[in-house]
């Protein structure tokens, strides 16, 4: 079974590089630019796992993954959060009340992402 991807993220070039990246590591990848799309997206694709930003118009990260988990289709799927902040305004608490398997700041290094997504053991 081919794992799910669902990128949320509203830089266009880092959808398309991560995008490239992770249907070359033989993930089927589908992004949204924004929470709500992302929650739209969630509920029809239904990843394993989620990349997503913190800061984003329309809904940002943290509310898209107050919603998540709260979805029946969200609550198990793993979520890595990306953020050009250094704290993205996420607390440590609130990270792990969304169950957040790792934060990375940007510039996002794609084998460090790599790295992190074979830890996760999809």
């Amino acid at each position: 079974m081919t794992n799910r991807l669902l990128i949320v993220e509203d830089e266009k070039e880092a959808v398309e590089v991560m995008t490239e990246f992770f249907e070359e590591l033989g993930f089927e990848v589908q992004a949204a630019n924004n929470g709500q799309e992302g929650l739209d997206l969630l509920r029809s694709f239904k990843p394993q796992l989620v990349i997503t930003d913190i800061k984003m118009p329309l809904m940002n990260g943290e509310k898209f993954l107050d919603e998540v988990r709260q979805d029946p289709s969200g609550k198990s799927v793993k979520v890595i959060i990306t953020t050009g902040f250094t704290d993205g305004g996420m607390t440590r608490d609130r990270m792990k009340q969304f169950n957040v398997s790792a934060y990375l700041e940007k510039p996002v290094s794609l084998d460090r992402l790599e790295e992190v997504v074979q830890h996760l053991k999809l």
